[in-house]
């Protein structure tokens, strides 16, 4: 038996140097001196190294499946899991998604213009529409007119009290 490293410990530990509790509570310190510096370091390697950085994220999920017995299951990455929240959305209702992409076009283009709040007259406004067949034909309401328009509100998402 040794005894820890550390001056102000008495712990006594199988192997020389410090015990369990000091090194943890050591690497605590050093990584709240050095914010980032890990992450920094795994960016910047992965950025180096991308062929290596695929192997890895691919090697990863089969390992997970395979611990976790999920046999046969697919796992997906969260790029392939954002794509089908994507793909989901954009089959739920064509219509309101074609609205809403020429509603954003035509304010690129400047042949629409964001106006105040139809009910408050806040200039910070969404564009509201209450017949999605007439995609250029908006309301402008601020975002908690908005909601309220939908039956919603703000307490819902945390944003008031």
């Amino acid at each position: 038996m040794f005894r820890c490293s550390a001056k102000t410990c008495d712990n006594l530990s199988e192997t020389k140097g410090y015990c369990p509790a000091c090194k943890a509570a050591y690497r605590k310190a050093w990584a709240a001196a050095h914010p980032g510096y890990h992450s920094e370091k795994r960016r910047q390697w992965a950025l180096d190294n991308p062929e290596r950085q695929q192997e890895i994220e691919a090697n990863k999920y089969a390992r997970r499946k395979a611990r976790e017995g999920w046999g046969d299951q697919v796992i997906l990455t969260e790029d392939e899991r954002k794509e089908r929240r994507r793909q989901r959305w954009h089959d739920m209702d064509p219509e309101k998604r074609q609205a809403r992409s020429m509603t954003r076009r035509a304010i690129a283009r400047g042949r629409l213009v964001r106006g105040p709040c139809i009910v408050c007259g806040n200039a910070d406004t969404e564009a509201h529409h209450p017949d999605y067949s007439k995609p250029l034909d908006v309301q402008w309401l601020c975002k908690e007119h908005h909601l309220a328009e939908h039956g919603k509100t703000l307490r819902t998402f945390g944003l008031f009290d």
